[in-house]
């Protein structure tokens, strides 16, 4: 494992030429990497060249900060509702209880590749939710305008959908350990509600749902499916995940030298 990982760090520095910082400089001076923003860049709804159809596109920051920025917002999706759904599960009796627990690991059993392309084309322009909410507004003789993801925003969606349950996982094991008498005691103290779950609850579970905040993010930024399935979209490539891989796959035999550059800026992160 190691010698794989010093061998990336070495091609990034060490060139026929000897040792450089050429590589590294070439990055951050690549408009494709760190560009110069435009206004255009932060229009992330857009009309579709299709009637009706709304395309929802992330904002365009460059290679670096859209492949940190993708992987903190699917975080932020991922810990709302691993956390929601582990509280829910955790302290409530309900009917379906059981099959909702089961419901909720589904994601963790799907391949990269598959469940990408199911979510693309389940929640795509035409697909069912589409589909449905364009039937249900016709009843009404109101019209419906589709919606379409794209790019960063389709990335960050289907990464989101699909490793919550990470953080549902420790959530839930957190939620399941903390001592009731703890909780007990700061209802005795007058906490109820949205407080004790603010000032007791939540800080008591945090370990979990920190564990699984930061395998999201590390399972994030290096997710290479999801890039390749929405690969037609320009900006789905400017991720650093698929630049590595557009780096070996680019020539046949051969590896881009800016390859294991591109490789050592996503281990640091």
């Amino acid at each position: 494992l190691i010698a794989p990982l010093l061998s990336v760090v070495w091609g990034s520095f060490v060139t026929e030429q000897g040792f450089t910082f050429n590589l590294i400089s070439q990055l951050f001076s690549n408009q494709q990497f760190v560009p110069q923003w435009r206004p255009e860049d932060f229009n992330w709804i857009r009309s579709s060249p299709d009637a009706g159809i709304i395309e929802i596109w992330g904002i365009e920051l460059g290679v670096i900060l859209n492949s940190v920025v993708m992987a903190l917002m699917t975080t932020i999706i991922s810990v709302i509702l691993g956390t929601s759904f582990a509280f829910l599960i955790a302290r409530y009796e309900f009917v379906g209880k059981g099959i909702l627990r089961t419901i909720l690991l589904f994601p963790m059993l799907s391949t990269p590749f598959i469940g990408a392309m199911g979510i693309k084309w389940f929640m795509g322009p035409y697909g069912l939710l589409n589909n449905w909410a364009y039937a249900f507004f016709e009843i009404f003789g109101l019209v419906w305008t589709r919606i379409e993801f794209r790019g960063i925003a389709a990335i960050v969606l289907v990464q989101g959908l699909s490793l919550f349950s990470l953080v549902y996982l420790n959530a839930y094991s957190s939620f399941m350990g903390i001592d009731p008498s703890l909780e007990e005691q700061a209802e005795n103290l007058g906490a109820r509600g949205f407080q004790l779950f603010r000032t007791v609850t939540l800080p008591l579970a945090m370990p979990g749902i920190q564990a699984g905040a930061i395998l999201t993010f590390i399972l994030s930024i290096e997710d290479l499916g999801t890039p390749i399935v929405y690969a037609n979209d320009p900006q789905a490539q400017r991720t650093l995940a698929y630049q590595v891989f557009d780096s070996i796959a680019a020539e046949s035999g051969s590896i881009n030298p800016l390859g294991p550059a591109i490789g050592m800026l996503l281990l640091v992160f």
